[in-house]
């Protein structure tokens, strides 16, 4: 085998790794205002971890063409254990840990999911605040955090409500769930409903949620359902918002994404698009409809038509 081959494979495994450097000066440098980060991420991950690969087994392979006998089989050990290493790397669709968060006042809470969200739902939700009535549905509430968030700054008004929905299959978190819920001092306005959200969400009432919170299985089909059995629950002029829309684990049937996307398509002449961001996305229910409003790119093309 030539030496210049593994010259020529470490040449190659330096180009996606300047393109991935390019990414990322670039989205730093240029920053879109509704720039999906966690995506950007991934791809300067996979150039990184093809760039690391590509020089790496070019490096080694110079190394391994001087070598004989019980040297090469070492070597080849050890690239394939680099392969595993760089594959198990790159199909890694763990969320990214959140920062730990420690006891806050009188709640527990062990993770911090939202205090990054809480601008955008200030003025999502503006128009829900304080008013007297409003009912919440949450799919999906963990410690509470998000639900004590909602209690303590939207829905204020003694009249207002929240339905949490929630598998708790796991007794640590339902038990935190319940002793923050009780510290909240409001818990008389809370509803705990503990299943699956596709066979809770079937049973209660159509139009009667003001807004609607989801954040239950990330799993493309489970979070389509979901997005599909909450609209109908939803009040005219309601808001849904999706958590974790940025999410993108490598395979696209588990990311919330395809399933909002598909949401998207079905359901544009009935909701009106009100905020995307790097994480979550929002959507208001018309209070009318027309299914014959072919959009803004369809009028212009018929104004044009109608001109020959």
């Amino acid at each position: 085998m030539p030496r210049s081959i593994a010259s020529k494979i470490v040449i190659a495994g330096l180009i996606p790794g300047a393109f991935a450097l390019a990414i990322y000066y670039l989205f730093r440098a240029y920053p879109a205002e509704h720039s999906n980060w966690q995506r950007i991420a991934s791809a300067i991950s996979i150039l990184t971890g093809i760039s690391i690969a590509g020089v790496m087994s070019g490096l080694i392979l110079k190394i391994y063409q001087g070598m004989t006998g019980l040297k090469r089989r070492t070597v080849l050990c050890a690239l394939v254990v680099l392969a595993l290493g760089i594959h198990s790397f790159l199909d890694s669709d763990q969320r990214p840990t959140p920062p730990t968060a420690m006891l806050s006042g009188r709640y527990d809470f062990t993770q911090d999911w939202i205090s990054h969200h809480i601008p955008d739902w200030q003025r999502i939700l503006a128009p829900f605040k304080a008013k007297p009535g409003v009912r919440a549905l949450e799919i999906g509430s963990f410690e509470g955090r998000s639900a004590i968030w909602f209690l303590e700054n939207i829905l204020t008004d003694p009249t207002a409500s929240i339905t949490c929905i929630d598998i708790f299959d796991d007794s640590a978190y339902e038990s935190r769930y319940d002793k923050n819920i009780r510290a909240s001092e409001v818990a008389d306005k809370v509803k705990k409903i503990k299943a699956s959200s596709q066979v809770a969400l079937r049973e209660m009432e159509l139009g009667a949620f003001d807004f609607i919170y989801i954040d239950g299985s990330h799993i493309a089909k489970d979070a389509l359902i979901d997005a599909v059995l909450s609209w109908e629950l939803l009040k005219p002029e309601g808001i849904v918002i999706f958590d974790d829309y940025g999410w993108a684990p490598r395979t696209w049937h588990k990311r919330p994404e395809t399933a909002v996307k598909a949401f998207m398509v079905v359901y544009e002449p009935y909701a009106e698009l009100i905020y995307r961001g790097p994480e979550q996305i929002a959507f208001r229910k018309k209070k009318t409809v027309d299914l014959d409003d072919m959009g803004l790119m369809g009028r212009i093309s018929t104004r044009i038509q109608a001109l020959f």
